[in-house]
């Protein structure tokens, strides 16, 4: 078994590394920036999102067949930058959920950015 295991270790040195060779190889595209007549352009027009409000949803607790509980709706998102400017903390009851969003659950924080009409690209767009 042991001549099995060298055996196996000198071929992969012997011809798994070439065959890597171009993971270590850094590729860095263009130069310098591309000519804007160069860039795709969309026929459409621009829409510029609009956030919905956010809707004061009561938490649910479900329960499912083997007795665990699952928090189902309720759930709410903010940017911790601005918790963080209002000294506020993310455990706090007492702050005012203004510029919160309503949460898509199951997703991720982009999939409720574009649910909410929350997700303003047009800073990385243009």
């Amino acid at each position: 078994m042991k001549n099995i295991y060298t055996i196996g270790c000198l071929f992969l040195m012997a011809f798994g590394l070439q065959t890597t060779h171009a993971q270590y190889q850094l590729n860095f595209g263009l130069p310098s920036r591309q000519p804007d007549s160069q860039l795709p352009k969309s026929k459409a027009a621009f829409i510029e999102p609009v956030r919905k409000s956010y809707q004061a949803v009561p938490g649910e607790l479900t329960r499912d067949e083997e007795g665990n509980y699952t928090f189902t709706k309720g759930w709410e998102m903010v940017e911790g930058y601005k918790l963080f400017e209002e000294g506020v903390s993310l455990w706090t009851t007492s702050s005012q959920p203004v510029d919160w969003y309503n949460a898509t659950v199951p997703g991720t924080v982009l999939t409720t950015l574009v649910n909410q009409g929350g997700c303003m690209l047009t800073h990385i767009i243009h």
